[in-house]
């Protein structure tokens, strides 16, 4: 059986872990749905229907693995079952349990470690129907990214921020540690054994981007000290140089960097826009191996740009901020790469769907492709989309639900170069490189300080972020002079620039219209904020 390796988020799928939810999300109640780190209670036959049909579209390209069977192959085994049973004691002790557990056929053990076990109520706590867990389910196990990562040929077991996932990392382990599916290197962090309260980790935030390359998350899920750690080992074993890491809001909406940003082809990523773009756009730092400290950097796609990684953002939602907001919050960041340029999606957020459209992807149901009225060509860009009005409820997509643990390398390019792939929210410019202009306001869909587009006999001359000008095409040729009466106006295109009043300047970007004293910013859909200024 070959090795666990995975070098990025978009190599071509070879085996990936999965977990179909069960009767361990009957656990969560209206009551209790906070407890178990729930927005919403999920219905679990629609929930099983739809992680069923997104499994069928995963084995299209890879071979899948499902913890619940790898588990049961794994309890016959005497060691296995007494490392399982004498750890999954340590989290809630009990002899009684301790003895129930040993007895159980290797399937029932499974489904009990996985479903919880119940107390043995007394007689008040029949009458009063109030029936606790005496092992507590595990209804977060079908998002076995968090709890699991792969960084080259190694391992690493997460360590939860939540005390009801801490069962989840003592399955994983006994995965990585015993099932040879999983064979790996070694387990270079094991999770299962952190009793630091400041050492927190989960794979949500853990993005291998190149061998080389790691963009981590400093989120309310993975704690600094255990980041420092991560870095520290993958510079020591897994071939890594340089790590850029996103330090996210204190928001319930960005538990993971996965929530605001993934990568979707060679040149591509998606982005939650008020957090990479504008006046909300979050810190980035980069630490290099054997570097003494870390670098702020101006932005995200600064940070990339200066370790040879350019990308070119999709905007979840596109450019309406409601849009973006409603679709990030249903996971339209989260996708699933099985190749580059073949991503899986819910299809709910039609926004999102719209801009990859734009981007040049194909977008194709799941039952299409697995009906076979649809297909992928080998060099297609395409978006797999799946039903995931139930899935969603608990707070994660396809890259959530997925744990990669064997990718083939992603191989550069060599039919379409990068500078092909522009968008309409391009930010690999001058105006977004370090010592540009800040990309903060954008004005009719351009990015602040971009011009227009020129047209010259009907082809766009290089200016970005102007998709939809209607300049008229100029019926002169490049480089030919210009008529007199046209010279002339070109001369008079003072108007155009900056009106300069005392050490007041009006950026190009801003169309303005003088109102007596008053300057009245006219930015995008947004009128009426008035600067006042002394004469």
């Amino acid at each position: 059986m070959a090795r666990v390796r995975v070098t990025s988020e978009i190599g071509p799928l070879r085996a990936v872990l999965v977990h179909t939810p069960g009767p361990e999300l009957l656990a969560v109640t209206p009551g209790n749905r906070e407890d178990y780190l729930y927005d919403d209670i999920i219905d679990l036959e629609l929930a099983q229907r739809e992680h069923r049909r997104f499994v069928a579209v995963l084995e299209r390209f890879a071979q899948v693995y499902e913890v619940r069977a790898l588990l049961t192959e794994l309890v016959t085994r005497p060691d296995v079952r007494e490392f399982l049973v004498t750890r999954a004691l340590e989290v809630v002790p009990s002899d009684a349990l301790a003895k129930k557990l040993g007895e159980l056929p290797a399937e029932q053990l499974v489904g009990l470690m996985i479903e919880g076990a119940l107390e043995d109520a007394g007689p008040i706590a029949r009458a009063l129907n109030e029936t606790g867990y005496a092992l507590p389910p595990l209804p977060n196990l079908f998002f076995t990214r968090d709890v699991g990562i792969v960084i080259g040929e190694h391992s690493i077991i997460g360590s939860m921020r939540y005390g009801v996932r801490w069962t989840e990392e003592l399955l994983i382990k006994a995965l990585f540690r015993y099932h040879p599916c999983l064979d790996n290197a070694g387990i270079l962090y094991d999770g299962s054994e952190e009793k630091r309260t400041n050492y927190t980790l989960e794979g949500g935030d853990v993005h291998p981007i190149r061998p080389d390359l790691l963009v981590l998350g400093f989120s309310e899920r993975s704690s600094p000290a255990a980041l420092d750690h991560l870095c520290d080992v993958a510079f020591a074993h897994c071939g890594v140089k340089d790590v850029i890491v996103v330090v996210l809001p204190a928001e319930r909406t960005a538990i993971h960097l996965d929530m605001i940003f993934t990568q979707l082809d060679r040149e591509l990523c998606c982005i939650y826009p008020p957090h990479f773009v504008g006046p909300e756009r979050l810190a980035v730092l980069h630490r290099r191996k054997q570097s003494q400290g870390v670098k702020e950097m101006p932005n995200f796609f600064a940070a990339l740009q200066a370790v040879d990684q350019p990308l070119e953002p999709v905007f979840c939602g596109g450019s309406v901020r409601s849009l973006q907001e409603r679709e990030q919050w249903s996971s339209a960041c989260n996708f699933f790469a099985v190749r580059p340029g073949v991503v899986v999606t819910y299809a709910r957020n039609e926004a999102t769907l719209l801009e990859l459209e734009r981007a040049g992807f194909t977008i194709v149901p799941a039952a299409s492709l697995l009906a076979g009225q649809e297909t992928l060509g080998d060099d297609a860009r395409g978006v797999v989309t799946i039903e995931g009005s139930e899935l969603v409820r608990g707070g994660g997509g396809p890259r959530c639900m997925t744990l990669p643990l064997r990718r083939r390398r992603a191989r550069p390019s060599t039919s379409i170069p990068h500078s092909a792939f522009r968008t309409p929210h391009s930010l690999n410019d001058a105006h977004y490189l370090p010592g540009g202009p800040s990309p903060v306001s954008r004005v009719g869909g351009r990015p602040a300080g971009a011009r227009r587009r020129r047209h010259v006999r009907g082809r766009a001359q290089a200016v970005v972020g102007a998709a939809h000008s209607r300049r008229r095409a100029q019926p002169h040729s490049v480089g030919a002079p210009l008529p007199a009466r046209r010279a002339r106006r070109r001369l008079g295109a003072d108007r155009h620039r900056p009106r300069q009043q005392g050490r007041r300047q009006v950026p190009r970007d801003l169309r303005c219209a003088e109102r007596g004293r008053h300057w009245v910013h006219l930015v995008g859909r947004r009128a009426g904020r008035a600067s006042i200024r002394d004469g």
